[in-house]
């Protein structure tokens, strides 16, 4: 695919259905026109200061008009979606300006590295919380499996904890923690 990849936890009709409306918008004929008004506008503009005024404002402003509209929005490309909760197949989506595909494609790829090293780095428990060792989270506790319902997962199977020994899991039972000291 050339193109971008673009990742999602959940909700990926929704960020689909938001690049297909910025390609629909972007790709039109009534935008490019809008566009092209905006810079016959501006260039008139520009030569009415730079002949009574004799500075270059204008000039500067439709140099970078032009600049970022050639650049990033003019230029399409395709992005592919990908739900890293794996609910949805990937959806590939055409016609994105680059400049918003590419800059999505780097959040979204920064963020999806960072979950990865932090679940790396996070996924064993150290000896002292566990009392045996060391112990790894199963695969189906990370962020990057159950998305924005982590926490509520992470709750619901920590209530189905069992200790080995009785008296220390009705004293953890009974323990009622009050910190009149904050």
């Amino acid at each position: 695919m050339n193109g971008y990849t673009i990742y999602s936890y959940g909700d990926l009709d929704t960020l689909a259905l938001i690049f297909n409306a910025i390609a629909a918008m972007m790709g039109g004929d009534s935008y490019l026109g809008a566009i092209a008004m905006v810079l016959i506008l501006g260039f008139f503009g520009a030569l009415i200061a730079m002949a009574v005024m004799k500075h270059l404002y204008g000039v500067q402003w439709l140099i970078a008009v032009f600049l970022i509209n050639g650049v990033l929005l003019v230029p399409k490309t395709t992005v592919q979606i990908i739900d890293k909760t794996a609910a949805q197949a990937p959806v590939l989506v055409d016609n994105v300006p680059w400049g918003i595909g590419s800059l999505a494609s780097i959040v979204t790829s920064t963020g999806s590295g960072l979950t990865e090293l932090f679940e790396t780095a996070f996924q064993t428990l150290p000896a002292v919380l566990t009392g045996n060792g060391m112990v790894t989270l199963p695969g189906s506790l990370t962020y990057e499996r159950t998305g924005m319902m982590f926490g509520a997962t992470l709750i619901q199977e920590a209530s189905k904890t069992r200790f080995k020994d009785p008296v220390f899991e009705t004293d953890l039972g009974q323990l009622h923690c009050q910190l009149h000291h904050l």
